[in-house]
């Protein structure tokens, strides 16, 4: 398996429950893709962190902010076909994965030809565009053939004129039928729970949005005592 985080959480602290979970789960690979961003990555506190857990990666040359997420999920899918996994996973950094119940779902899903999450949105449909299913961004899923196929779309699909990180990446999957004759399947298998509606049964949710460092106690605290119902 192989887990990606498209952004920099810069929170101190935050990493550490996606530390604990890499050290439960050997088989994940976490990878914090960043922007180029000189005064952080400058930090004393940075250096250390990237010597000691060897999980952030930077793309030089590549300015941190909101319009460059498509380009760094990108290259995280590129940079993440040099590790041995089944499914690349893209969360956000205020996402809180379910990953016992995540697991459990994806073995009885197939390894092939897989795109999937909360994959209910529509995209397109100006201009010479068509329309596409896309998955949220708070989180989703790719098999690793899907990945593999992406790096074999043409730049001129690559490089899309449209910012949404999520959307951007349903389009990818969508022109692999067109371009590659590969048809991926897009199905919702994983919900996401944003805002008030956060609150539900932990045993049917994959993600949830929002969750700050600050509220992941709780979180947990629940979950210990078999509480499934995580509302704040």
């Amino acid at each position: 398996s192989s887990g990606i985080n498209a952004e920099w959480p810069l929170r101190p602290g935050r990493w550490a429950n996606l530390k604990d979970t890499e050290e439960h789960f050997k088989r994940i690979k976490i990878m914090f893709i960043l922007g180029d961003t000189q005064f952080e990555t400058e930090s004393e506190e940075f250096k250390k962190e990237m010597k000691e857990y060897n999980d952030m990666y930077i793309i030089n040359g590549l300015a941190e902010g909101r319009i460059v997420l498509k380009y760094k999920v990108l290259w995280g899918l590129k940079r993440s076909l040099t590790f041995d996994y089944d499914y690349f996973v893209k969360t956000d950094d205020d996402i809180f994965v379910n990953l016992p119940l995540m697991i459990m779902s994806l073995m009885a899903s197939s390894r092939d030809r897989l795109y999937t999450g909360s994959c209910m949105h529509v995209y397109g449909g100006w201009g010479n565009y068509p329309r596409w299913l896309y998955c949220s961004g708070g989180g989703y899923i790719l098999s690793r053939d899907v990945v593999e196929e992406i790096q074999k779309l043409p730049e001129r699909v690559h490089h899309a004129p449209f910012r949404p990180e999520d959307a951007y990446t349903g389009w990818l999957v969508h022109c692999l039928d067109e371009v590659n004759d590969f048809k991926v399947k897009v199905f919702t298998q994983g919900l996401l729970k944003v805002g008030s509606y956060k609150c539900g049964p932990f045993t049917h949710t994959w993600f949830y949005h929002h969750v700050m460092y600050s509220n992941m106690e709780k979180f947990f605290q629940k979950i210990d005592k078999n509480i499934y119902d995580l509302c704040p």
